[in-house]
């Protein structure tokens, strides 16, 4: 699980982040939402350790984030940014398999397990029909699903994604939040998603976090998150609430 204790960040004198609290469990899945500009990225980058200056503590399994090294903090934690740049044409088969890395110790190469890992990952993504194509000339819903199969493959328990739907038609965003959601309940894996859909963080979510100018608004369940008064006070519009058939509330603008 990862836990994040009183996170304040500045950048020249302005606050970014300012005293975050948050407690996750394993398995659980975590969606961040605020406007944008309100702090969510950064809290994704402290949450990750890629973000070093930060005031506060982030705990992985409860244990201070600086303890770790790097390759054992990558066995800890998988990161999907929103923006994923390959300067190479690697093929979907060794970009999973890339996966298997903080596994490798020095002058070793991969072997029968790594290789049964991968295995397991495109059957799990159910992308095994892909694994000879290129990654950048893949659909944006194929890289997710490539990029989620390497984390898969690695074998971290935390997961953070940060837009991982941004550029999806409606059947690739709610499939990946499917896959998130199987990952979580199967595994046990936690993932924290950054997403600017209230309505699938409400549907597939155990809490939700909104961010407004760096400070948590709220979080909690989504019913309890999901409100026209918070709606409002994060971002300046008015909704409607209406509850789905399996008790998730979801938005409607007015």
């Amino acid at each position: 699980m990862i836990n994040l204790k009183n996170i304040s960040y500045k950048i020249s004198g302005k606050e970014i982040l300012q005293n975050i609290f948050i407690h996750t469990k394993n398995g659980e899945i975590l969606g961040i939402a605020g406007q944008n500009g309100s702090g969510k990225t950064t809290l994704l980058n402290a949450s990750s350790g890629f973000l070093k200056n930060h005031e506060g503590e982030v705990l992985i399994d409860g244990k201070n984030i600086k303890i770790y090294n790097t390759k054992q903090l990558a066995l800890k934690i998988s990161y999907l940014p929103a923006e994923i740049y390959l300067p190479y044409d690697f093929t979907v088969n060794q970009i999973v398999l890339m996966g298997r890395n903080p596994h490798i110790k020095a002058w070793q190469d991969y072997n029968k397990k790594d290789f049964k890992e991968v295995e397991k990952a495109f059957t799990v993504l159910n992308i095994s029909h892909l694994k000879n194509r290129v990654v950048n000339n893949l659909s944006s819903g194929e890289k997710q699903k490539v990029f989620i199969a390497q984390a898969l493959c690695k074998g971290s328990k935390i997961l953070l994604l940060d837009e991982p739907t941004s550029h999806l038609d409606i059947k690739n965003q709610v499939e990946i939040f499917k896959i998130l959601k199987t990952l979580a309940t199967k595994q046990k894996i936690t993932c924290v998603i950054v997403s600017h859909d209230i309505n699938l963080l409400s549907k597939y979510c155990h809490k939700i976090a909104i961010l407004k100018e760096g400070k948590l608004l709220t979080i909690g369940t989504p019913k309890e998150v999901v409100t026209e008064d918070n709606i409002k006070k994060a971002y300046q519009i008015k909704t409607e609430i209406f509850t789905s058939e399996k008790n998730k509330p979801q938005i409607c603008i007015k």
